[in-house]
């Protein structure tokens, strides 16, 4: 702790005595680095282990030539978590979620994110679109067919038939 305290270029690490918490990848230090090709990884197992703002400060590292098909999920997932109210973003998880579709159209977990970003931004045309894509894949996906029903019942269009 004496050494972190009184070292002049402190500023340039995480504090690891922050009651935040610090994650050593989270700094621009590893930009450009080997390392960078397996932040999406390692983002990904901090969110499975509840540590949702730590991966956003992975992931914030990553450069766009790494944007790939688990960077854009993980990033539209975390997005729509309203309990980190300061990453909340329905609007930007579609968004990432659009562009995971760009890369695989037929990926389900994409289309149910996207579908639910769309429902959640009120935008119930479009989310009744993909949850109509998702039920052409898998007409037996419950939720998808009970979201469909409710974004008719949002249109004014309750007595169609999905």
């Amino acid at each position: 702790y004496r050494f972190f305290r009184l070292f002049p270029q402190r500023s340039d690490f995480t504090d690891p005595f922050s009651p935040l918490g610090s994650v050593f990848f989270s700094k621009k230090l590893f930009h450009g680095t080997p390392l960078e090709q397996r932040m999406v990884e390692v983002a990904s197992f901090l969110a499975k282990r509840h540590q949702h703002t730590a991966a956003v400060g992975v992931l914030s590292n990553v450069g766009s030539d790494h944007y790939d098909l688990g960077y854009h999920l993980l990033m539209g997932s975390l997005r729509m978590r309203r309990e980190d109210a300061l990453f909340y973003s329905p609007i930007d998880a579609m968004e990432n979620y659009q562009e995971a579709l760009k890369l695989d159209a037929a990926n389900q977990r994409a289309l149910m994110g996207y579908a639910r970003a769309c429902f959640v931004s009120e935008d119930y045309e479009q989310a009744l679109e993909a949850y109509e894509q998702l039920l052409q894949q898998n007409p037996d996906h419950q939720g998808a067919q009970l979201n469909a029903a409710v974004c008719l019942t949002n249109l004014g269009r309750a007595e169609e038939d999905s």
